[in-house]
């Protein structure tokens, strides 16, 4: 009986090292202007659909030496995810956590979208290593979105902000409430490197039919942007 009791704590022991390996995989690459640092995503080919960080995200450090890292999540499930919560541990030198710091998505993500996240502001330790993804906790649920569309899209550069100006238009039969201009903003590799939700828009409501415009600023490495992504979302009364 013995034998089998500690046969079974062996094989737990090897299993549980195998998997400790596996989240702690990364690879850090150098790109232009940025360094982008190791990171780990959780999840198995078999997993049910989840909110998964996409392998895209990047980090820099601003002006003050502070980090910080943006990247995407991906809503694999039926519903709309209402709230989002990431969690992100901080490594020291030799891959051994030293801090846990935590960033929420506070707007919804549709079935099957994207939405962008941006950690900000950390102050790093003096033995700093790296950061990989822990927890990702959501709240979801099933729910009438409007129909809103955007159009008249311009980009330029402006005092080191990159800037995209449209216009949002309520294509729903009822009036379209709380309203935000999300802008997700990629290198040519394709990388996050930022990500705004802007309550820039230059009305409180929509009426069905009605449009108007909004502009979404981000000011970090302004220069790297080649492509990027906007998304509009609202309620009905």
């Amino acid at each position: 009986m013995k034998h089998t009791i500690l046969l079974l704590l062996c094989a737990l022991f090897l299993t549980s090292t195998v998997l400790i390996g596996l989240a702690k995989e990364g690879t850090a690459e150098e790109f232009s202007g940025q360094n982008y640092l190791p990171f780990t995503v959780g999840g198995s080919p078999d997993r049910l659909p989840s909110l998964v960080v996409r392998p895209n995200h990047t980090s820099f450090l601003d002006h003050d030496g502070e980090l910080w890292i943006t990247g995407e999540v991906l809503n694999e499930t039926e519903e709309y995810i209402q709230l989002s919560h990431i969690q992100v541990e901080v490594l020291d030198y030799f891959g051994n956590k030293v801090d846990i710091i935590d960033q929420y998505i506070s707007y919804e993500i549709p079935p099957h979208e994207k939405g962008c996240f941006v950690f900000y502001d950390y102050v790093l330790p003096p033995n700093y290593g790296g950061y990989q993804f822990a927890n990702i906790t959501y709240i979801g649920g099933i729910r009438e979105a409007p129909i809103l569309s955007v159009s008249d899209l311009e980009a330029r550069i402006e005092r080191s902000y990159f800037i995209v100006n449209g216009v949002v238009q309520n294509n729903d039969t009822q009036r379209v409430r709380d309203m935000e201009i999300i802008g997700t903003f990629y290198n040519s590799s394709g990388n996050v490197v930022g990500c705004i939700t802007s309550y820039e828009i230059d009305a409180d409501f929509l009426d069905p039919g009605q449009a108007t415009r909004f502009f979404v600023p981000w000011s970090f490495d302004a220069e790297s942007i080649t492509h990027y992504r906007v998304q509009s979302m609202g309620r009905l009364p």
